[in-house]
């Protein structure tokens, strides 16, 4: 739509907004918002599934044989999870700000602990999943936290634009653009 709307768009004369008027330049802010949000629910139901997933694994090694800090570490991952959807579905400036910082911290600690459990045991096996899963958390989390990032610059663009810098929900117009039924 977006696209669409570039190339129909005529170019005003003043040279200002690239050619754009303040509603078609508010269209466009607003698509690739709802876009990046799309991408954020995605990614966010991703992490859910993975984290419930290790937290289950955590919870059973704690049970059988001792404390596993995937209890914990699990529990902040999902909590990254799961905000990631809510901002996807608010486009709020705070609970997109939440999910980036969830997300990178959670990532960083999950990396942190795979790498750092290497040195805990030296069978290959072992080894190995560490090292896969440190990369993993490293790579999901530069790729979320990125998009993360994005995200919420946007959203702040977008609030700044409208002169609510510290508006947490945005413009009514914003929220027109649910995908959530489309995807669920």
């Amino acid at each position: 739509v977006g696209e669409r709307l570039l190339e129909r768009a005529e170019p005003m004369d003043d040279g200002l907004n690239g050619g754009y008027n303040e509603e078609e330049l508010e269209t466009i802010q607003i698509e690739e918002i709802s876009r990046l949000a799309r991408g954020i629910w995605y990614a966010g139901l991703f992490v859910v599934v993975v984290s419930a997933i290790f937290w289950v694994w955590a919870v059973y090694n704690t049970i059988t044989q001792s404390l596993d800090s995937g209890v914990l570490l699990f529990l902040v991952t999902a909590a990254a999870g799961i905000t990631g959807i809510v901002a996807s579905k608010k486009k709020g400036l705070c609970v997109s700000k939440a999910y980036f910082w969830l997300t990178v911290i959670g990532h960083a600690i999950s990396t942190i602990i795979y790498a750092g459990a290497t040195i805990l045991r030296h069978e290959t096996l072992w080894v190995v999943y560490c090292v896969v899963a440190a990369f993993c958390w490293l790579a999901t989390g530069i790729y979320f936290g990125r998009r993360g990032y994005m995200f919420q610059k946007r959203i702040e663009q977008f609030a700044e634009a409208h002169g609510q810098p510290d508006n947490a929900l945005l413009s009514p117009k914003m929220h027109d653009q649910d995908f959530a039924v489309d995807v669920l």
